[in-house]
């Protein structure tokens, strides 16, 4: 992508996550999801100590009957301008007749989603993410960027299940907001609340996009143990 439209280069974005999980039950009620995430996130030029982040998401679940959940927890990562820290709030619901079906983690993620068949679903989705990566070298600085990238994107999708495992999902939608803002690697912030910054006096060095639709296509492969 062109991070700046006053230059030609395209720079791409890439992030490798690994999941180290463990799912325990703590009574009969309550359920606690602790996930341990490194990742590798920037321009995968030249890979340095600045691209590795590490990542822990702490979630806990109560059941308060069997199609209805609640969830509370934080999400943390080392972001490349400083620590992130996401208190998170939860929420399923499951419809009697299995067809309707509701998952919300606030602030960040909202799904309502309908079975129109066996192996068609219809739904609506919210996703607010934020995230950062390593720049190797740019166009504003010789070396020493990052990138900082928030977006807000509201769409429609059909999930098809080809099989137990297989699943493709097309996506529609549009982003609310959406900005990749270019800061040297010395420009942090104390914290970041979500979309709380503490301490932010950083000066960007390049312009923000606009608006726009977005089209997306995912092939999801599922392995049960």
């Amino acid at each position: 992508m062109k991070l700046d439209p006053n230059f030609p280069e395209i720079i791409g974005l890439n992030k490798v996550r690994l999941q180290l999980g463990l799912n325990q039950v703590h009574s009969e009620k309550w359920t606690g999801t602790y996930v341990l995430l490194p990742s590798i996130a920037s321009d995968f030029k030249s890979i340095s100590k600045e691209d590795f982040q590490i990542g822990m998401l702490t979630l806990f679940t109560y059941k308060k009957r069997e199609n209805l959940k609640y969830k509370v927890g934080f999400y943390a990562n080392t972001e490349n301008y400083g620590p992130l820290f996401i208190p998170l709030l939860g929420l399923y619901y499951l419809s009697p007749n299995q067809k309707f079906e509701s998952t919300l983690l606030l602030p960040g993620q909202v799904d309502f989603n309908y079975k129109m068949a066996e192996k068609i679903v219809l739904g609506i989705n919210f996703d607010g993410m934020a995230s950062s990566y390593n720049l190797g070298k740019s166009n504003y600085i010789p070396n020493g960027q990052y990138v900082a990238r928030s977006s807000n994107e509201l769409y429609t999708y059909l999930q098809f299940h080809l099989s137990k495992s297989l699943i493709v999902k097309t996506k529609v939608g549009y982003t609310i907001s959406r900005t990749y803002k270019v800061f040297n690697d010395d420009d942090k912030v104390n914290m970041n609340l979500g979309s709380i910054y503490l301490g932010d006096n950083r000066t960007q060095l390049n312009t923000n996009f606009e608006k726009g639709v977005v089209f997306k296509a995912e092939l999801l492969y599922r392995i049960h143990f």
